[in-house]
């Protein structure tokens, strides 16, 4: 089952990681004491319009005054996921140049706070995503007096800023590019944590599109006769690839691996899309005396498929051509082989199929570095049919000399006739305990009972009750998925609450629009939280039967 939107879970996960945030360099005797908040501000801002958030800086010395200069800055993504300073307007992606500050000087007394506003213009045209920060840099003091200005200590504290803009329909793409083997003398750090033995497995992917993606990865390690031997989550930071930007995606195995040859199934999905995979062979101590092994890189060719979805509207009988583009963008040459497959809705069942009506040409080629290559689609409807049809368009990639492979699809969503049914079906609201990183989850599944796909809107309310009536505290606009749910697809709308509530009585509903005209689609639940309760009353019964009740949602 898929999710449907965790923009709620992601800000609460940023909270954990003050390392992809936090830019200071200072010298060990002579710390700054300070705070700021938020750490990290998300925003969506309409091309042409203008959105503002304010940062706060406390200097928690009880003694001295806190003088620093404030500016807008550029950040960049560095392979470990974590953030580091650009110059402003140096970024491809560059946030700096639309930002203005309320302030470029701050002052503040020991113990007090300082409020700095920051507007965010979005230039008409403009789409995708862009990033910057808010840097308060501490005016240094030399080590000694009369030192030279060359020995004075710099601190800087960054809150990040990341923008979309919102308009015409921006790109999200994500490509596997590489695989990395190391080991604990590749790695010190992973050794003193993890001991001699680690074995650390990691997939390179890059976001070559226009806005940051919120990636989650998977590796199934098989032996070299394919027996599985485990599976594994892949990650870095919190998931998130800015645009440009190659981040790597490990896991690590503090056993080690024995002496041998492997075999890595990499799949990653960001946001929804269908993952991208690679296959990939690999050695493991197998080099000189002693057993070490240099740390092994391989390169995986990314091939570019546009587009990425096809949205078609047409009678029965009829007969449809397209053309679809696949561009080599490494420095490699691949062999590609292109079919056809059905698309997994989840549960074992995949979405109302278009797969038979499908011919591709050419169904084999090679592509030389840089070079690009048409094929076309031939869709033959047959007569009396009705309805949404699916498919995916799968482009395999195999390199010239070498053993990975990869893959790339095109979506092909499909409307047969007119008056479509336009329908869904909620499950009862559910709450989760997701532990102390994530707090309390708020959730509801949304079933497409129809016979169309569908791009529904969600929003949930959380309100407190107090003599008979009730007050909102709580009103989450998830907006309208990107990626469409498919007819017999059931997706989870969820919310994170990572503060915990006070005693009380509460109602949450969701409200999700299919997009039929009508009124959207309602669930309610009230619950009440006892004093000392970590999560509402009577949850796991709760989540037990609506966990059943949603798996049976479309039978």
């Amino acid at each position: 089952m898929h999710r449907l939107r965790m923009a709620v879970l992601a800000i609460a996960l940023t909270l954990l990681l003050l390392a992809l945030l936090l830019s200071a360099t200072a010298h060990a005797d002579a710390p700054t004491s300070v705070s700021f908040t938020p750490l990290l501000t998300q925003l969506e801002v309409a091309s042409g319009s203008s959105a503002q958030f304010t940062v706060v800086l406390r200097n928690d010395s009880p003694t001295d005054r806190l003088e620093c200069s404030i500016y807008a800055a550029d950040i960049m993504q560095r392979p470990d996921g974590q953030y580091g300073l650009q110059p402003a307007g140096s970024a491809s992606h560059s946030l700096a140049s639309m930002m203005r500050l309320s302030a470029n000087r701050a002052s503040v007394e020991p113990g007090g706070s300082f409020a700095v506003t920051a507007t965010v213009t979005a230039p008409w045209g403009e789409m995708g995503g862009r990033y910057g920060a808010v840097v308060f840099e501490v005016d240094p003091d030399p080590r000694e007096p009369g030192a030279a200005a060359s020995t004075a200590v710099v601190q800087r504290f960054m809150s990040a800023v990341e923008v979309t803009i919102t308009g015409r329909q921006t790109s999200k793409r994500l490509d596997i590019v590489g695989f990395a083997v190391s080991t604990a003398e590749d790695k010190p750090a992973y050794a003193m944590r993890y001991g001699r033995d680690v074995v650390v497995l990691g997939a390179e992917v890059r976001n070559s599109g226009d806005i940051h993606v919120f990636a989650r990865g998977s590796m199934v390690l098989r032996s070299a006769e394919g027996r599985r031997l485990l599976e594994t989550p892949i990650g870095g930071g919190r998931g998130i690839v800015l645009p440009g930007a190659t981040v790597a995606l490990e896991a690590v195995l503090p056993d080690g691996l024995a002496p041998g040859s492997y075999v890595a199934d990499l799949a990653v999905s960001f946001d929804g899309s269908r993952p991208v995979t690679a296959r990939v062979p690999f050695v493991v101590g197998q080099g000189d005396d002693d057993g070490a092994r240099p740390p092994s890189v391989t390169a995986i060719a990314p091939l570019s498929v546009l587009p990425a979805e096809l949205e078609l509207s047409y009678s029965a009988g009829a007969t449809v051509t397209r053309a679809v583009t696949v561009e080599n963008r490494s420095g490699q040459q691949v062999s590609v082989t292109c079919s056809t497959t059905d698309v997994d809705v989840g549960n074992g069942r995949v979405a109302p199929s278009c797969r038979g009506w499908i011919k591709l040409w050419p169904e084999a080629f090679v592509l030389q570095p840089g070079a690009r290559q048409t094929v076309q689609m031939l869709l033959a409807i047959p007569g009396g049919v009705w309805g949404g049809r699916y498919a995916e368009l799968v482009f395999a990639a195999d390199p010239v000399g070498a053993d990975w492979s990869s893959e790339s699809t095109t979506r092909i969503h499909l409307t047969v006739g007119r008056d479509q049914v336009v329908s869904g079906a909620l499950s009862p609201v559910f709450i989760e305990a997701g532990g102390p990183t994530v707090g309390s989850i708020i959730g509801v599944a949304f079933a497409n009972t129809g016979s169309v796909h569908v791009r529904p809107h969600a929003v949930m309310q959380l309100s407190a009750g107090s003599l008979g009536e009730w007050t909102v505290l709580h009103s989450v606009d998830l907006g309208e998925e990107q990626q469409p749910v498919l007819p017999g697809e059931v997706r989870e709308v969820l919310v994170s609450m990572m503060k915990p509530l006070e005693p009380g009585t509460y109602r949450v509903e969701f409200r999700v629009d299919v997009g039929d005209g009508g009124e959207p689609l309602s669930a309610v639940r009230e619950f009440s939280v006892e004093p000392q309760e970590a999560t509402p009353r009577d949850v796991a019964p709760n989540v037990r039967k609506v966990r059943e009740e949603r798996g049976d949602m479309v039978d």
